[in-house]
């Protein structure tokens, strides 16, 4: 058990094996960032956060892009639960301000998904 106060490293706890299923975690907070006003009051509080959201939102593709995504779907060969959710995430790209030309196998993922008959489907439905 760990001394009360310490907080272990994670490369001492997980392998890179054990982090690939939360391949999408750190976008898990975009959220926040899309939707300030749900959770913040103070207006320089909001502008802040709406000023880093490119640059956080970057970092997280960044490292998808060039250390977790597998290819050629997120956990490899096998299509995932983290392929429609990565796609997901990645529709925001734009909308964000991030530099989409740096996250080339990110935006072929973005691709090949909007060319699923199930995306295509889902996508024809939430639009009317």
């Amino acid at each position: 058990m760990p001394k009360r106060g310490h907080r272990p490293q994670a490369s001492n706890i997980v392998t890179d094996d054990d982090v690939r299923p939360l391949v999408v975690r750190p976008l898990v907070q975009t959220d926040r960032m899309h939707n300030p006003d749900d959770i913040v009051v103070d207006e320089a509080a909001i502008a802040e956060m709406k000023r880093k959201t490119p640059e956080v939102v970057a970092d997280c593709f960044a490292l998808i892009e060039a250390e977790m995504f597998k290819g050629p779907w997120v956990m490899g060969e096998t299509y995932t639960i983290c392929d429609p959710y990565l796609f997901t995430l990645a529709q925001w790209l734009e909308a964000d301000g991030v530099d989409t030309a740096r996250l080339p196998r990110v935006i072929d993922h973005r691709t090949r998904m909007s060319q699923r008959p199930g995306v295509r489907s889902a996508i024809a439905a939430e639009l009317g």
